[in-house]
């Protein structure tokens, strides 16, 4: 069956990076052309889990096979959201990137950003972030029979709904989380930051002084995440 999928981004406040918002139209474009796309929808809500929950609800009303979530400020590729789609799984997270170095994967084992990760590959996380994450409309359907209401993301427990999503689509219905670590993403803040500069940055000494003059602007200007 061809997949029909409904693209969301919940802006949770924030605007549109220009990066950003021409690699998502261009990935819409695409998409619409190879008639995978049933809507667009952009979510615009202060509280960020209500407005994904949204998001979802409207998979769901349209009939939609998945929803891909892909946040303002990421940069992503057809090849990318192709090669999530192939891996046909109920949670599918491309690899994107902290925006705060040393710009660890936003995608985690046992509560630690996954760092030794192997190229090019599908393998299995406790969470990843929704940055650009694709996510089968069945296990929505699922999760909302088992929970009597469409409340598929919250922030619980000191969690982040990203988090507390993950954790419950395995609680309930046994759903793992994947990422593809072919499938790399930007991450925009004043530059975009992707894999490189994991890598430039992994070995630093200087980041481990939390008073280097770098990692105080850094944190003054709140772009962790």
């Amino acid at each position: 069956m061809k997949p029909s999928i409904l693209i969301g981004t919940a802006l949770g406040g924030y605007g549109y990076p220009a990066y950003s918002a021409h690699s998502q139209f261009g990935l819409i474009s695409n998409m619409m052309k190879a008639e995978v796309v049933c809507d667009v929808v952009i979510e615009c809500n202060n509280f960020l889990e209500e407005a994904r929950n949204k998001i979802c609800v409207a998979a769901m009303e349209k009939g939609a096979t998945h929803v891909l979530f892909l946040d303002s400020d990421i940069v992503v590729s057809p090849q990318a959201v192709k090669a999530l789609l192939d891996m046909d799984t109920p949670i599918a997270s491309g690899l994107y990137f902290m925006r705060f170095p040393p710009h660890k994967p936003v995608a985690y084992r046992d509560k630690k950003p996954i760092t030794d990760f192997p190229e090019n590959e599908v393998i299995e996380v406790d969470y990843a972030g929704m940055g650009c994450c694709l996510i089968q409309v069945d296990l929505l359907n699922k999760m909302y029979t088992k929970m009597k209401k469409p409340r598929f993301f919250a922030f619980e427990d000191g969690l982040g709904e990203d988090v507390w999503f993950c954790n419950h689509a395995k609680e309930l219905c046994g759903a793992v989380t994947k990422v593809h670590t072919g499938a790399k993403v930007g991450h925009v803040g004043w530059c975009i930051f992707t894999d490189e500069h994991f890598r430039r940055t992994e070995d630093c000494q200087w980041l481990k002084d939390p008073n280097h003059s770098y990692l105080r602007v850094m944190k003054g200007a709140n772009l962790n995440a």
